[in-house]
């Protein structure tokens, strides 16, 4: 398991570099958490953690100055953990993606004020990479650029990690002692994640668009999928 949340750490980092370097959308939840579940063996669940998460936050925009939680970020731990915790404890993943959920969607306020903290360092880069290029140094503009990358892989790298070993254990330990009734709750939260993310997707209609129509319907479809399969 120490491998998988250092390989879980280490791609989902460059992936949520996408948000601010890249920009080729690689680093969103609907592509991001497929991706970390093909890694860990679960396509299915990293599609329904993607679709979930991609509509969550929908309404959440980077205009201005407002900076949006990160979404790459807690949707790469939201499927990794819930995967890796259902191998611990050799249980349906369903029901712990629901508990994943809970405990995850939090942390997006923590990665929020992350990326503040690191737009604000980067503004200092900038006003010292403006020096420079003043100055012909176009080396030293280059290596305040991979500055700021290696500091924001860095960022994403040690949150992940440590998110991440915690909340498997956090997961585990509490999944032990949980009676009947709560695990059939998760089990009905997992359910019901799709009109969560439904709600959200009608709040916001008029400024995405069909995106969150298509990422509501197809949910939907998954988990319509998910109750025929299991009766």
């Amino acid at each position: 398991m120490i491998t998988d949340v250092l390989t879980v750490s280490l791609l989902g980092g460059i992936m949520c570099l996408d948000r601010n370097c890249v920009q080729v959308m690689i680093s969103r939840p609907i592509v991001v958490a497929p991706v970390i579940g093909l890694i860990l063996g679960d396509v299915q669940t990293g599609l329904m953690a993607g679709a979930f998460m991609e509509l969550i936050w929908s309404d959440r925009l980077p205009i201005g100055t407002y900076v949006p939680p990160n979404d790459s970020l807690v949707s790469v731990l939201i499927v990794s953990s819930a995967i890796l915790a259902s191998k611990a404890v050799n249980h349906d993943v369903r029901t712990l993606l629901a508990l994943s959920v809970l405990l995850f969607v939090p942390v997006g306020r923590l990665t929020q004020t992350i990326d503040t903290l690191l737009i604000k360092a980067n503004d200092g880069l900038s006003r010292t990479a403006v020096m420079k290029a003043e100055e012909g140094d176009t080396a030293g503009v280059a290596r305040l650029h991979i500055k700021a990358i290696a500091r924001s892989l860095c960022c994403n790298f040690l949150v992940i990690m440590v998110s991440l070993a915690l909340g498997i254990g956090v997961m585990v330990w509490t999944y032990s002692f949980l009676p009947e009734p709560l695990i059939h709750a998760l089990k009905m939260t997992y359910l019901f994640l799709p009109l969560i993310g439904a709600a959200v997707a009608m709040n916001t209609i008029r400024f995405e668009g069909i995106i969150p129509v298509f990422c509501s319907v197809y949910l939907i479809v998954m988990i319509l999928l998910e109750i025929i399969r299991a009766c």
